[in-house]
Order: structure tokens, then sequence, then C-alpha cells
């Protein structure tokens, strides 16, 4: 079975737009990180269930570059405590906790997630061009 590419969302004109927003000045290209970061708040507000089974490192949550939008489950503790491949995993009650379909979501609220992330480049960077 071949994975499934990652999920992408492409504005034409974005990549342009981000390189003159760095070269305009710093504190508008971390403005950008922050816009990505709340556009990954609106897909995490939109899981089903909102986190990743249960216990410390199990809620997805956000974070971003000045290049994309990142969602992060888990933490580095959680490398020391990955599933061995061939050994019987035991799961209270029985099955595994049902887990969010973060691609699945995303895909379907694409549309939603364009507009946000244009009104919100709308709203961080038209005071300081007004």
């Amino acid at each position: 079975m071949a994975d499934k590419p990652p999920f992408r969302i492409e504005v034409e004109g974005y990549k342009e737009f981000r390189r003159a927003v760095a070269r305009a000045d710093k504190e508008l290209a971390k403005k950008l990180g922050q816009v990505h970061k709340d556009v990954g708040a609106f897909v995490i507000s939109k899981l089903q269930p909102p986190s990743v089974g249960e216990g410390a490192g199990a809620k997805v949550r956000p974070s971003a570059t000045r290049r994309e939008v990142l969602l992060r489950v888990g933490g580095t503790w959680r490398d020391e405590h990955q599933r061995q491949w061939g050994k019987k995993q035991e799961w209270p009650g029985g099955h595994a906790p049902d887990r969010p379909d973060i691609l699945g979501t995303a895909e379907r609220h694409q549309a939603e997630i364009e507009q946000r992330l244009l009104n919100l480049i709308d709203k961080v960077y038209k005071p300081p061009f007004s």
C-alpha cells in the first residue's frame, strides 16, 4: 500500500508573498507564523475525538513556522515507550482508543481553512500598510 501524500493547500502567489514579508520586516514574518498557528488551532477545534488516546501528550497542539502549519502530538519522552513490532499490546477495555482523522478533517474543511488564512493575513498585514 502506497503512503498517502501529505495534505497541502496551495495558494497562488503565497510563496512570493512570504518572501516579500521576510524581506520587509522580521516582525511581520513572525506574525505569519502566528497566522499559521491560528489556522492549526482551527483544524484542531474540528477534530473528533479531540485527542490521540489518553494521558500526557495525547492532546493535539498547533505549532507553526513561517512556511507551514504543523499539528503535533506526543513528546520526546514517547520515544522510549513506542510500541514494538510483533509485541502484543494490551489496551484498557480490550481495544485501542479512537483516534482523530487529522488529514480527513483538514480536507473536509479545506474551503474554511483557505478563507481563514486569507482573512487572518488581511487582518494582520493591513494595519502596517494603512
